[in-house]
């Protein structure tokens, strides 16, 4: 499946998990499907977050996947594919190959909260007013 971003989500200092990051990167999703690659961070963790927003949102949306980091050189034909990958510098080194296939395309996770925030703004008046009966 071709994912517009590859978005690694691990948790902050304090063990939390990313909620923003989370939040607009599922909303970021109706535009095209967003890959969770979780660091350290469990699929029933993210669901759990994700979940008061999945029920306010459309159910057509592209949404998001997850994949484990663990998945390594498995990973290979979506990182090529995708349009822009964030990875912290600490798996940037641990998978080379992923950094190598990302090429200039990938940045830390962090530059990519304005990018999702883009992506997730309504573009139409449609998506507007689901959002306000959501």
């Amino acid at each position: 499946m071709h994912s517009l971003i590859i978005l690694e989500v691990a948790r902050q200092p304090d063990g939390s998990l990313p909620d923003r990051l989370l939040e607009l990167a599922y909303r970021a999703s109706q535009r095209g499907c967003i890959m969770l690659l979780l660091n350290g961070v469990s699929p029933f963790e993210v669901d759990a977050a994700l979940d008061p927003l999945v029920g306010r949102m459309p159910l057509d949306i592209p949404g998001v996947v997850y994949r484990d980091v663990a998945e390594g050189d498995s990973l290979s034909p979506a990182v090529t594919d995708a349009a822009m990958i964030f990875l912290s510098p600490g798996l940037a080194r641990r998978c080379p190959s992923l950094t190598r296939l990302a090429s200039r395309r990938y940045a830390r996770p962090a530059a990519a909260l304005p990018i999702l925030e883009r992506l997730g703004r309504p573009t139409s008046l449609r998506e507007l007013a689901g959002r306000a009966h959501g």
